[in-house]
């Protein structure tokens, strides 16, 4: 039996994020809430913080930034907020 193609590639996203540090798990989901608006870029510090806090209480990082609609077009947006764009980040 195959397995289904959706659950595969949320497995590997999960297993993604879980083998990220908590810092950069922190990171990843400060870059999600300025993409999404809830802070703006020269919030940085403040939203990293927040996050490392929520990480610290609710758990599960990778449940977490799965569980957002559209978490990848948030993680571009957030991206674009500080004026680079993902094919910046990837060099």
């Amino acid at each position: 039996l195959q397995e289904d193609p959706q659950h595969m590639a949320v497995k590997a996203r999960r297993q993604c994020i879980g083998e990220l540090n908590e810092d950069e798990q922190s990171a990843l989901i400060a870059l999600a809430w300025i993409g999404r608006g809830d802070y703006g870029p020269e919030e940085w510090d403040e939203a990293l913080r927040l996050a490392g806090e929520r990480n610290e209480t609710g758990g599960d990082a990778a449940s977490y930034l799965l569980g957002m609609d559209m978490v990848g077009d948030l993680l571009a947006e957030g991206v674009a907020a500080f004026g680079l764009s993902i094919e910046d980040v990837e060099r």
